[in-house]
């Protein structure tokens, strides 16, 4: 079998301050199952109907959960007329990022991902950040939907750390435009700005936010 064989459905997640973990969850069980009767309705018409602009994708990312623990395909054809002598699947979706969650003897997570988009270093966090969340769920389903903590007690560590080193004391009195300005007049042409190849100096930087000051 060559092609898609699932239905894929658009699905607007929302939180509600305060609603306990798991009573959100299930409502959202409730409302992925109401869904399921426009399963087999085009995308296509799907982003008609919705304010997403022509040509921008629907949703980037597709989210799988396999419920169904696997099966022994050989035994569960060893009494029909079929044999299975050779069994081989290969998963390739066109998101820029696929996570599968499968139940087996323990629930297992998968990640599929650009790599134009995404770093195996980022892959790894996010799965580091669902393990620790579902962990944080499993322990305490009576806890809000915004007290789920999604960091590991190692990397919790370290950016307590990191922002303990960047503390510095300063003048609260001037605005920061007034500090940008200030720093503007000692050094013009210091790099204040660098994002991939392209960076810009506190001059710059200060004439572009006039300018955006000036059209606002």
């Amino acid at each position: 079998v060559i092609g898609p064989t699932i239905s894929t459905l658009p699905v607007r997640v929302r939180l509600a301050p305060g609603m306990p973990v798991r009573v959100w969850l299930q409502e959202l069980q409730q409302h992925a199952a109401a869904l399921r009767q426009y399963e087999a309705y085009p995308l296509v018409k799907m982003q008609g109907f919705s304010r997403v602009p022509p040509g921008t994708p629907l949703f980037e990312y597709l989210y799988i959960f396999q419920n169904q623990p696997p099966t022994d395909v050989a035994a569960d054809t060893a009494e029909m007329s079929v044999t299975v002598r050779e069994l081989a699947v290969e998963e390739v979706t066109s998101y820029a990022l696929t996570f599968v969650a499968a139940r087996q003897d323990r629930l297992v997570f998968r990640v599929s991902f650009d790599r134009h988009r995404f770093s195996a270093a980022a892959v790894a966090r996010l799965l580091g950040h669902v393990a620790e969340a579902v962990r944080g769920i499993i322990a305490d389903g009576a806890q809000a939907v915004e007290e789920v903590t999604i960091l590991p007690p190692a990397e919790r560590d370290e950016l307590i750390a990191w922002s303990a080193a960047t503390v510095a004391p300063y003048d609260a009195g001037p605005c920061i435009q007034t500090l940008v300005e200030a720093q503007v007049a000692r050094s013009p042409e210091g790099v204040a700005v660098i994002h991939e190849d392209r960076q810009l100096s506190f001059r710059e930087l200060n004439a572009r936010a006039n300018q955006l000051a000036h059209a606002l």
